[in-house]
């Protein structure tokens, strides 16, 4: 365990999550097959919105963390069981390489997270920390991605695919952040 509680039954706030995940990521060669650095459980519906609830999600996905889920599944929403079951986030997460994603770039409340995966692709958040929307922009050479023609880019939470020469940018709410599997085409 990398933190402390996230928060109490019903009320976690954003800022504890950001807080858990910051303190998980000062640690990433500590994880891998069979150790697992863990910033807590998932807490949809226990106070967040449902964006911040979706952020979370991603960011223990780049982050490899164990995803325990932390609200009564009795109790949750179809929205946000179907954002759980999520197969390709849950690929993400437990990719057999295990490497930790870390932040490779930050702009004011934007952050840009890479997890190398199995055959070369990589797993890239954009993540908005902050209270407004704001547009956040990498590259495929910024991510170390194997040299390419062009990549496709596949938004995770969307079930959308773009083509790509290099660019890689997204218009991100406040408290979320994009999730997107780049390959080499």
């Amino acid at each position: 365990r990398t933190d402390t509680d996230i928060g109490g039954t019903g009320n976690i706030q954003f800022q504890n999550v950001l807080r858990n995940l910051d303190h998980d990521a000062a640690h990433p060669k500590a994880a891998g097959p069979g150790h697992w650095n863990d910033p807590d459980y998932l807490g949809p519906q226990l106070g967040m919105t449902g964006a911040e609830a979706q952020a979370q999600m991603t960011m223990w996905a780049i982050v490899a963390a164990p995803l325990i889920l932390g609200s009564d599944p009795r109790k949750l929403s179809r929205a946000t069981i179907k954002m759980l079951e999520n197969s390709q986030v849950i690929a993400i997460d437990q990719d057999p390489l295990g490497i930790q994603g870390t932040t490779v770039r930050q702009q004011g409340s934007g952050q840009v997270w890479i997890k190398p995966l199995t055959g070369g692709d990589r797993a890239v958040a954009l993540l908005n920390r902050g209270s407004s929307a704001i547009r956040i922009t990498t590259s495929t050479s910024a991510i170390r991605t194997p040299r390419a023609a062009s990549y496709r880019i596949k938004n995770l939470w969307a079930h959308t695919t773009v083509t790509t020469t290099g660019k890689i940018t997204a218009r991100v709410p406040p408290h979320a952040a994009v999730l997107y599997r780049v390959t080499a085409a």
